[in-house]
C-alpha cells in the first residue's frame, strides 16, 4: 500500500466542524499505525482495537461516527463484526477493508452488515483519504438532518400547544359573545315587547271613550298584516304597518264625544275640518318616537283615495305609501261592520262588496284583491262570517298555566288593555287574573296559542 502522507489541502477539515471519531478494527497492529498516520492529520478522533472483542467493548462505552474495519480477523470476519456493530451503533456510517481474495464474500457482508463502500487493500491514500472523508460528510449530513427533524418536531409540536392555546381562547371568546349576543337578544326582545304593548296601550285610550270602537285597531292590524304578508311586503313593512293600524286614530283622542260618536258620513260640514285633520295630528303624535316614524307617514296617508279625491293631501295612486293603501282597506272593512263608517252594521261579505265596489276611486285593485284572498269568502258565500283568526284556545283564568302565550290582546269589559298578544303569562299574570276576574264578578276568557 502507499503510505504516503502528504495533505492535499483541499481535504483539511473545517475547524468550525465538530470533531468526528472514527474506530478502526484491525488484527495487525501495522495497518491500525498507518490507519492512525495516515487520519489523524485532519482533525478527527481516530481510535484503534486488535481485535472485534475489544471493539465491542468500545462500541458499548462510546460513540463513533464512523467504523472502518478489516475483513480477515481471527475472531470473526469483518463482515460479522460489522453487523454485530450495526445493532451497537446503527447510525454509525461502515467501512470494509478487503484483499482481493475477499471479493466474494464481500457482496454479502455489505448486504448483511449495510456497509457504506468497501475499500480493497492495498490502498491509495488519496482515494481512501477521499472516501473517509465522503463518508463523514455524510454522517454529518445525517446529523444535521437529525437535528433539524427535531428541531421541526419541537418547534411544529410548540405550534400545536400555541394553536391549541388559541382555539381554546377563540372558543372561550365565541362562548362568551354567544352568550353575550343571547343576551343582548333577550334585552332586545324585551324592549320590543314592551315598545308594541306601549303601542296597544296608546291605542286603547281612544277606544275606551267609545264601546264600538274595542278592539278596532287589532283587527285592523292583524288584517293589514295578513294583506301585506300576501302581497309579498318585507317584514321591516310589515311592522310599521302594523304600528300605524294600531294608532290609526290617534289624531283623535282630542276630539269631543260627539264628534268622536259620529259615524264619518255623518260628520257635518261644521265639523268637518277638524274631523279631516287627525291624520296631520297622529302623524305628529307619533313623530317624537324614531321607531314610529314610517308608520307615522302611513297614518298621515291613510284617508287618502286612489283616484286622488282623499286627504290631507290629495295623493293618488302609487304617491299614497303603500302602508296606507293597505290601511284604509283593512280599516274600512273593520269600519263598516262596526259603524265608525257608515251609520249601519255591514256583514263580512256586505263588508267586502262595499270595499270592492270602490276599486279605483277609493281603493288601490291589487290590495282589495289581496282582501279577497286572505278572507278567502267563497262566492256563494258571501254573506257569511268571515274568520281571520289563527286556531286557539279559549280558556279561563284558572285553566291557565305558566309559559302560555296569549293568542289575542285581553281587553276588559270598558276597552282597557289588560294584557297584549304574544305575551308569556307568568304565575303571577295567572294570580292577578284569576283575581280580576273574581272582582269584577263575570267570566274573563283568556284566548292562547294551541300548542300551549
Amino acid at each position: 500500500m502507499n503510505t504516503s502522507q502528504q495533505r492535499d489541502p483541499g481535504l483539511a477539515a473545517t475547524p468550525e466542524v465538530p470533531v468526528q471519531s472514527i474506530l478502526c478494527v484491525d488484527d495487525e497492529s501495522n495497518i491500525l499505525s498507518a490507519l492512525r498516520r495516515l487520519l489523524r492529520p485532519y482533525g478527527w478522533r481516530i481510535v484503534t482495537a486488535q481485535s472485534p472483542l475489544m471493539a465491542m467493548d468500545l462500541l458499548v462505552a462510546d460513540s463513533f461516527d464512523l467504523i472502518i474495519s478489516d475483513m480477515r480477523m481471527p475472531e470473526m470476519d469483518g463482515a460479522q463484526f460489522l453487523e454485530q456493530a450495526r445493532s451497537l451503533q446503527p447510525d454509525a456510517i461502515r467501512i470494509l477493508l478487503t484483499g482481493q481474495a475477499d471479493i466474494g464474500s464481500t457482496v454479502e457482508a455489505i448486504n448483511r452488515g449495510a456497509i457504506y463502500r468497501f475499500i480493497s487493500k492495498p490502498w491509495d491514500d488519496r482515494l481512501f483519504v477521499l472516501e473517509v472523508r465522503r463518508a463523514l460528510e455524510r454522517r454529518a449530513l445525517e446529523i444535521d438532518k437529525a437535528r433539524l427533524e427535531q428541531t421541526a418536531h419541537h418547534q411544529n409540536e410548540q405550534l400545536r400547544k400555541v394553536n391549541q392555546a388559541l382555539e381554546e381562547r377563540v372558543r372561550a371568546r365565541t362562548a362568551e359573545l354567544e352568550e353575550a349576543n343571547a343576551t343582548l337578544n333577550g334585552v332586545n326582545e324585551r324592549l320590543r315587547s314592551d315598545f308594541v304593548h306601549s303601542v296597544k296601550l296608546l291605542a286603547s285610550l281612544i277606544e275606551m271613550r267609545d264601546r264600538s270602537l274595542t278592539g278596532h285597531s287589532r283587527r285592523v292590524a292583524e288584517l293589514a298584516r295578513k294583506i301585506a304578508a300576501a302581497l309579498g311586503v318585507d317584514r321591516n313593512t310589515i311592522q310599521d304597518l302594523v304600528y300605524a293600524a294600531l294608532l290609526q286614530d290617534i289624531g283623535k283622542i282630542g276630539w269631543r264625544d260627539q264628534l268622536l260618536h259620529t259615524p264619518e258620513a255623518l260628520i257635518a260640514d261644521a265639523d268637518l275640518a277638524e274631523a279631516r285633520r287627525h291624520p296631520i295630528k297622529g302623524e305628529a303624535a307619533m313623530m317624537g318616537l324614531a321607531g314610529l316614524r314610517s308608520a307615522a307617514a302611513m297614518v298621515r296617508s291613510h284617508r287618502e283615495r286612489f283616484d286622488g279625491g282623499g286627504y290631507p293631501d290629495a295623493l293618488a295612486g302609487d304617491e299614497i305609501p303603500l302602508g296606507a293603501r293597505i290601511l284604509a282597506v283593512a280599516k274600512d272593512f273593520d269600519a263598516v261592520q262596526v259603524g265608525t263608517m257608515i251609520d249601519e252594521h255591514l256583514s263580512p261579505g256586505e263588508a267586502l262588496r262595499f270595499i270592492e265596489e270602490r276599486i279605483g276611486t277609493s281603493y288601490e285593485p291589487m290590495v282589495a284583491a289581496a282582501l279577497r284572498e286572505v278572507l278567502t269568502i267563497p262566492p256563494e258565500e258571501v254573506d257569511e262570517q268571515v274568520e281571520c283568526a289563527p286556531a286557539e284556545s279559549e280558556l279561563s283564568p284558572e285553566q291557565l298555566r305558566p309559559g302560555m302565550t296569549l293568542s289575542r290582546d285581553l281587553v276588559s269589559p270598558e276597552g282597557f288593555l289588560l294584557l297584549a298578544a304574544e305575551e308569556h303569562l307568568s304565575a303571577r299574570h295567572i294570580e292577578h287574573l284569576v283575581a280580576y276576574a273574581g272582582v269584577e264578578g263575570q267570566p274573563v276568557r283568556v284566548w292562547v296559542h294551541p300548542d300551549n
